[in-house]
């Protein structure tokens, strides 16, 4: 069972810049999600074309208290939020794991608790130009 980690805090440090000698990373900006009474935690990010950051984790809904999918586009250049997606799948707690761009789509992975308390493989399709969710 994966040990699951909440943080009141996300900190997400993005490099733009890598120097090609040594890989040393410089931050151009950081991007706070998350207030004291909200929990959220990372699970992977990817870059797009464009050079804006795509993030994917978990956040815990203040009125249901489930776990859920919580998908971002952040902008490349100051890592303010472009679209925010938060998605459920039945209820239960939900748990995104990964994250990929193809294109102009953007893939998630992760598990989903049904009605009978198992959990389901979940792999969602958004357009990457607004979050929008293709298929489920």
């Amino acid at each position: 069972m994966r040990t699951k980690f909440y943080f009141t805090l996300l900190i997400l440090h993005v490099s733009l810049l890598v120097h090609s000698q040594n890989n040393v990373f410089a931050t151009h900006w950081r991007q706070q999600r998350g207030l004291p009474q909200v929990d959220i935690d990372w699970s992977d990010s990817a870059i797009d074309s464009d050079g804006n950051t795509l993030t994917v984790g978990n956040t815990v809904n203040q009125t249901s208290e489930n776990t859920n999918f919580l998908i971002n586009r952040l902008d490349r250049n100051d890592g303010s939020v472009l679209w925010e997606v938060e998605w459920n799948y039945i209820n239960g707690n939900d748990y995104a794991t990964g994250i990929t761009i193809d294109g102009n789509d953007v893939y998630v992975c992760g598990v989903g608790a049904g009605n009978s308390g198992s959990y389901k493989l979940i792999v969602l399709k958004l357009d990457i130009t607004d979050g929008s969710i293709i298929w489920e």
